[in-house]
């Protein structure tokens, strides 16, 4: 397996595990996140790499670089994979475009809705030939994982399959011939990135902004009182009922476009909640990452953090189901469980999350044709 040199941008949960999963696979690998971050970061720069432990590769996985420097991160590499939420795509794209090379493969993990598509008309915008480099992303974040004292990483899981797509689509089969080299193989031989047709599609079928909203909104009282919103939400008929009415929603507008959808009984059961694992997961008695004190604030119950000022409403509905709407509303779709669960979601997390978030006109999609749309995210162009 050919070895390459890959930035990782991002030195949260998903960064670092990036980062320490392919260092240990024999890859060059550099870490960097913006200046802004530089606390983030700090504990990686001054240990030199991340200690991994869990189902991933395991060991203290040393980095070549470690930077808030991003021209020095992305100099010379084939690849940059960026972990950061959505709300952080347009700054990385904006701080990465003056250093851009010719040949880059650039994913982002994940895209929420239409990730690619903000950070390529971002990129366009500081002058960059997008012919010159290939976006993609993964719809999901491949690893179930957590961060927890600076520079350590607890892996608790690796997804069996990952929805990805390219923008344009027409560059898919290319970036996953690179790319399934280097995600978690799921038989030794092939990476668990599967073709997901295009960014829309996949877009509307990211189960996950259909899975946290509305358990966070039907247990509002006790996740702001600092209870795990997962705890419980999995047992619940009316939260799986809210979760179908919106996916139901998003099947209709790509329907709208002209594709198939996925059913939901398969993006639930095969996409988002099967794991494999690669190894027997080795005995740790009393793990480090599971004691509260060790965790981030926001990953600690009883700890007082509002989980409704997390990324599970102030991500997934701004990033997630904004655009969702919009879509709709451009594809002649009615969306009042997606539209009602926006309006509550700003009123409890006390944000204009429709202003905040993704919208047609930021995407640089304003005045398209469903038509045009379909044939700008295939082919590039309208």
């Amino acid at each position: 397996m050919r070895k390459y040199k890959i930035a990782v941008l991002g030195s949260g949960n998903g960064g670092l595990t990036f980062a320490g999963d392919l260092a240990l696979a024999g890859h060059t690998v550099n870490l960097c996140d913006l200046p802004q971050f530089k606390e983030s970061i700090a504990p990686v720069i001054e240990r030199g790499g991340v200690e991994m432990a869990g189902v991933a590769r395991a060991g203290f996985a040393k980095l070549n670089c470690v930077t808030t420097n991003v021209g020095e991160a992305i100099k010379d590499v084939d690849i940059v994979i960026i972990a950061v939420p959505a709300y952080g795509h347009r700054a990385f794209a904006e701080a990465m475009a003056p250093y851009i090379e010719d040949g880059q493969l650039i994913t982002l993990n994940p895209s929420y809705t239409l990730g690619c598509i903000e950070f390529a008309h971002t990129l366009k915008e500081k002058g960059v030939d997008l012919n010159k480099i290939m976006i993609g992303a993964t719809g999901i974040l491949p690893y179930a994982t957590r961060k927890f004292l600076g520079n350590k990483i607890y892996c608790t899981a690796v997804k069996a399959k990952v929805p990805f797509a390219a923008f344009p689509a027409k560059n898919t089969a290319k970036m996953l011939h690179v790319l399934n080299e280097i995600y978690p193989q799921d038989d030794g031989e092939r990476g668990i990135l599967i073709d997901s047709v295009n960014e829309l599609k996949m877009s509307l079928e990211n189960i996950n902004i259909f899975a946290h909203p509305p358990m966070m909104i039907l247990k509002a009282v006790d996740v702001e009182l600092g209870e795990e919103p997962y705890l419980k939400a999995e047992k619940s008929h009316a939260v799986a009922l809210l979760r179908r009415a919106m996916n139901a929603e998003a099947m209709k507008i790509t329907k709208a476009f002209g594709m198939e959808p996925w059913p939901y009984e398969y993006l639930h059961d095969v996409i988002m909640y099967p794991y494999w694992v690669k190894r027997p997961r080795e005995k740790i008695d009393e793990p480090e990452w599971a004691k509260p004190e060790n965790q981030p604030l926001e990953y600690a119950p009883g700890r007082g953090f509002n989980f409704l000022k997390g990324r599970y409403i102030t991500e997934d509905i701004p990033y997630g189901l904004v655009p969702i709407s919009e879509l709709g509303d451009l594809a002649g779709v009615e969306t009042p469980t997606i539209d009602a669960v926006i309006e509550i979601g700003s009123i409890i997390a006390e944000e204009n999350f429709r202003e905040k978030g993704r919208n047609l006109k930021k995407l640089g999609l304003a005045g398209m044709s469903k038509e045009q749309i379909l044939k700008y995210v295939n082919e590039g162009q309208t």
